[in-house]
C-alpha cells in the first residue's frame, strides 16, 4: 500500500511539475516573439510604399510555437528579404527577418 501512496504522490508531483515548467516556458516564447516582433518594426525596409510593411509585425504563440509575421503586407516579406526581379532589373533583397530570427532563436534558448 505504502508503495502505491508514493508512485501516486511522485507522479503528482512530476505533473506539477511539468505544468510550471510549460508555463513558464510559454510565457519565455511569448515575450520572446513580442521583442523580434518589436525589432522587426525598427529594422524593416521603410522605402516607398512600404512604412505599413514596417509597422505590420506581430506576434502571437499557438500550441507552444511562436509565430511573429506581418499582418499588413505579409506577401511583401519574402520578396523584400530575398529580392526580386523588377520590370527592368533585379532589385536587392535587405535581410531583416533571417538576422531576427538567428537572433531570437539563440535568446529563447537561453532564456
Amino acid at each position: 500500500m505504502a508503495q502505491m501512496d508514493f508512485t501516486d504522490e511522485l507522479k503528482r508531483l512530476l505533473d506539477e511539475y511539468g505544468d510550471e515548467v510549460r508555463d513558464i516556458l510559454e510565457e519565455e516564447v511569448k515575450k520572446v516573439a513580442k521583442d523580434a516582433a518589436k525589432e522587426l518594426k525598427q529594422t524593416s525596409p521603410r522605402g516607398d510604399g512600404e512604412k505599413h510593411y514596417a509597422d505590420g509585425w506581430t506576434s502571437k504563440v499557438e500550441g507552444g510555437t511562436a509565430i511573429v509575421y506581418n499582418r499588413t503586407k505579409p506577401g511583401l516579406a519574402h520578396l523584400l528579404e530575398h529580392g526580386y526581379q523588377g520590370r527592368r532589373d533585379h532589385v536587392d533583397g535587405q535581410p531583416h527577418i533571417k538576422p531576427a530570427e538567428e537572433k531570437y532563436s539563440e535568446e529563447l534558448v537561453e532564456r
